[in-house]
């Protein structure tokens, strides 16, 4: 994002794309959640809920049903009991008027009527009803659970596919910004430059290629020999060009540093190429190329050839004296020194 924009590239495509793989990522770890931990009670897949809810509705129809059931049965119990107690009743002034001797009789009609009262008391009935009742709410609660978790699941498998959606469209984006923007041929332009100011036998290239979590930025030089130094030299040109750009674009920031082990294993002969270039680049943008470099590497350059490199060099001055210190060191001369 940082280079697209120095570049004057559309960076805000790389900061879009970093932002949903950020989104991605963080659904594919909801999604590992729901798989490995606790979550899948909350976040299970569509697939898997649809046959349980499926299960539970039908659960919930057949124990209505039986509710409807049970009020008919409730309906037709009530007149057996109805047609009972009317038989009792009757029995029962049957056995009063022959009370007086009848009383044998009248006891065993008394235990008869105690047992038939018991049996049809309605205990049974009213407890089974009790009992589908409370299986119904029970499977009604199941049901609806499993209907949120259902809206929840898709919910979930939506925003994957938003996802994907949106990254396509990112895609085709990036595919024109990395093909149609003339920031883009001036850089590559510049790398150019660079390549054959420091090689005499070598070309590269710079590649800005398109991927799912952004424009990824390649510079190569061809050739064999040393590679270590040619990487170096890599980070060289690329660095001088992103200075030039820049500093055409936005004026700044109007110094390249570049310290010493950059230039580690880098034949002196392409040192001292760079750092000529370096300095060319830096006055031609009114701005500054500094480069830390140990005093015996400087010396393997060749400097007298070259009296540019020779005056360029600061003169390196300690202001440190008897009341201060040296690298964070503090150094007491002996009495009388």
């Amino acid at each position: 994002m940082a280079l697209s924009y120095l570049l004057g590239l559309d960076w805000r495509i790389p900061r879009e794309m970093r932002e949903l793989k950020e989104r991605a990522t963080s659904l594919k770890k909801l999604k590992k959640a729901v798989t490995a931990e606790d979550l899948g009670a909350i976040f299970p897949t569509s697939a898997s809920l649809r046959p349980e809810i499926a299960r539970a509705e039908e659960r919930v129809d057949r124990l209505s049903r039986q509710i409807r059931r049970f009020d008919e049965v409730e309906r037709f119990q009530a007149s057996v009991l109805e047609n009972r107690r009317r038989y009792l009743k009757e029995q029962i002034d049957h056995a009063e008027a022959e009370l007086s001797s009848l009383e044998t009789r009248l006891a065993d009609a008394g235990a008869r009527r105690s047992e038939l009262l018991k049996t049809l008391s309605g205990k049974g009935a009213f407890e089974d009803l009790l009992r589908l009742n409370e299986r119904w709410s029970e499977e009604s609660s199941r049901l609806e659970a499993l209907r949120e978790k259902l809206k929840n699941a898709n919910l979930l498998e939506d925003r994957q596919a938003d996802i994907k959606r949106e990254n396509a469209e990112l895609e085709q984006r990036l595919g024109r910004y990395a093909a149609n923007e003339e920031n883009i041929k001036a850089a590559t332009a510049l790398v150019d430059h660079a390549i054959s100011e420091l090689y005499d036998d070598r070309q590269g290239n710079l590649l800005i290629e398109p991927h799912e979590d952004g424009p990824h930025f390649k510079l190569s030089i061809g050739g064999g020999g040393n590679q270590g130094g040619i990487d170096q030299m890599k980070v060289f040109c690329f660095d001088l060009m992103l200075f030039q750009r820049t500093s055409d674009r936005l004026g700044g920031p109007g110094f390249l540093i570049h310290d010493s082990h950059l230039f580690d294993g880098v034949d002196p002969r392409q040192t001292r190429r760079a750092l000529l270039l370096g300095c060319e680049a830096a006055l031609a943008k009114r701005g500054q190329y500094l480069v830390l470099m140990n005093s015996d590497n400087f010396e393997k350059l060749n400097v007298p050839a070259d009296r540019r490199l020779a005056n360029a060099v600061l003169t390196t001055r300690l202001t440190d004296d008897e009341y201060g210190g040296l690298f964070g060191f503090r150094f007491d001369l002996p009495r009388g020194a």
